[in-house]
């Protein structure tokens, strides 16, 4: 598994992104009162929403890395992540249709914008 590359914004110093776990309990409708609950899976993926500001040397290293090392999205890489229990390094995957956004800023700046899927994200113990 690769990791994110050096050269890029670090991911877990920016502010304003989004954790929002995947749903983890499916529910069975009964013929009399209320659904049944159970949980689905034990460690449920959990989606990360990003804009991660980009030099034009970075947006070319960016495509580069997506394209040739994560197969276009198909790979999994390690990154640091802010979470509940701080930074912590996550198992990422890029997903999504399209699966990333480059927006322009200014003549060398742009917003390269992107939803993560990251499995075993850390959570503390009751």
């Amino acid at each position: 598994m690769s990791d994110w590359p050096s050269s890029l914004p670090v991911i877990s110093t920016l502010e304003g992104y989004a954790i929002e776990p995947v749903e983890a309990i499916a529910e069975t409708e009964m013929e009399a009162g209320s659904p049944r609950a159970r949980r689905r899976f034990t460690q449920p993926l959990t989606h990360y929403s990003v804009a991660v500001p980009m030099e034009r040397a970075q947006l070319a290293a960016f495509e580069t890395f997506h394209h040739y090392t994560l197969k276009d999205g198909a790979e999994w890489f390690g990154m640091p992540l802010v979470n509940g229990q701080g930074t912590t390094i996550c198992q990422a995957r890029i997903t999504g249709r399209p699966p990333w956004r480059a927006r322009r800023v200014s003549d060398t700046q742009w917003e390269v914008s992107f939803t993560l899927i990251v499995r075993n994200r850390p959570i503390a113990s009751p």
